[in-house]
């Protein structure tokens, strides 16, 4: 179930041009699920390439022939030898006749595959969609590759050739990397950068919410102010998790009474925590454990973070939370500092921190709604979801 986000009208704008264009946003969020109903009501066909498959032998162009021809392997065929497949790219299934040639590798350049393409779709605007971004970030040569492809829209080459390019990914840096590269600047000011894509504000999440349990199912939902908060917080609001916990409640509703409780949606994040999200406690237990760090102090720290709404902060922000909500004259700047940079220790980094931007942020949201749930106090609307034994004792002494 799809609800209308923000974004939308301004990706709608962007596909008018043909400028590249980003879409960034926390994994789970909903960028693949907004870009594909745009592109599907705009009628525009996709070739969608995985770039972490282009990580594996660090070549776009090899992954994009791979989404093209969707095999396994890179295949070549005599010139005139015609292979009839169907091929499901992006949002778009059509019936076409590839026609590959046996070329030298040298010359299947991008111009090559964009004329192919082109072939496909019988002359139509398309799309080449680069997802997971996030993936090749450390990869120059992928890199180099996404530069020279946004370039390709100013060559004389590609002209009657109608495409765009759309990054997709989690780093909201992604313009800054590319600047980094030879004609940086100019691929960075070919470049419209999409609103990030959050979790769904509190509107958002009732309307999914209600169509879901209420017109959709025609469950009753008791308390529902309260309800949908509880859902908000153990969910970071982030569209993944969400459909999660309500699938999980509306199961079990339709086996019972057809109610919607809070004991309901309890029992609905737990289930979720188990499913996907718990084999992160873990993680944060372990570094607790083993810093040397006073764990009533990390402790406190974990849950400043966890409850900021957003997944990117800065350090003084964690001290100001700190000094406001526990008044602790024993808490040093320098204490905090230590923290966050154990939290971003390999093995299993927590955090990351972003040397454009200036801040932490999470590695993923499922580690950060780990640590709310989890190691948060008490939620004001109710009690918290799970007792830890040892570390939870600890923490409540802070």
């Amino acid at each position: 179930m799809y609800v209308s986000r923000p974004q939308e009208k301004f990706l709608q704008e962007a596909l008018q041009g043909q400028m590249g264009i980003l879409i960034h946003g926390q994994s789970g969020c909903g960028k693949t699920w907004l870009y594909k109903k745009v592109l599907e009501d705009s009628a525009i066909p996709t070739v969608a390439v995985n770039l972490s498959d282009a990580k594996s032998d660090a070549s776009l162009l090899g992954a994009l022939e791979r989404a093209i021809t969707f095999e396994n392997r890179l295949k070549s065929f005599t010139k005139d030898e015609r292979i009839t497949r169907r091929v499901n790219v992006g949002v778009a299934s059509l019936e076409h006749q590839a026609l590959s040639m046996k070329d030298p590798p040298a010359e299947k350049d991008f111009y090559f595959f964009a004329k192919k393409i082109s072939e496909y779709f019988h002359g139509r605007k398309y799309c080449i969609i680069l997802d997971n971004s996030e993936q090749v970030i450390s990869e120059p040569r992928i890199i180099a590759d996404m530069c020279n492809m946004i370039m390709s829209l100013d060559d004389a080459r590609f002209e009657g050739i109608e495409f765009q390019i759309v990054i997709v990914g989690v780093p909201a840096h992604i313009q800054h990397i590319l600047s980094n590269f030879q004609y940086g600047e100019t691929v960075k000011n070919r470049i419209i950068e999409i609103p990030e894509i959050t979790g769904f504000e509190r509107a958002e999440l009732n309307e999914l919410l209600n169509r879901g349990f209420e017109q959709k199912l025609g469950l009753k939902v008791l308390q529902k102010n309260t309800i949908y908060s509880e859902i908000e917080f153990y969910t970071l609001g982030v569209p993944q998790f969400v459909h999660s916990i309500a699938l999980y409640a509306s199961r079990a509703a339709l086996s019972s009474d057809c109610l919607i409780t809070s004991d309901t949606v309890k029992h609905a994040t737990l289930r979720m925590l188990r499913d996907s999200i718990f084999k992160h406690y873990s993680t944060i237990e372990s570094r607790v454990r083993k810093s040397n760090i006073d764990y009533r102090k990390y402790c406190a720290v974990l849950k400043i973070i966890s409850n900021f709404d957003s997944g990117h902060f800065f350090v003084s922000s964690v001290i100001n939370a700190l000094r406001r909500d526990y008044l602790l004259n024993t808490f040093y700047d320098k204490d905090v500092y230590a923290i966050v940079r154990d939290l971003c220790e390999e093995p299993n980094p927590i955090l990351r921190y972003d040397s454009n931007l200036e801040n932490y942020t999470f590695n993923s949201p499922e580690v950060r709604l780990c640590m709310r749930v989890l190691i948060s106090s008490e939620h004001p609307s109710g009690p918290s979801l799970i007792e830890m034994d040892g570390f939870r004792s600890k923490y409540e002494r802070v």
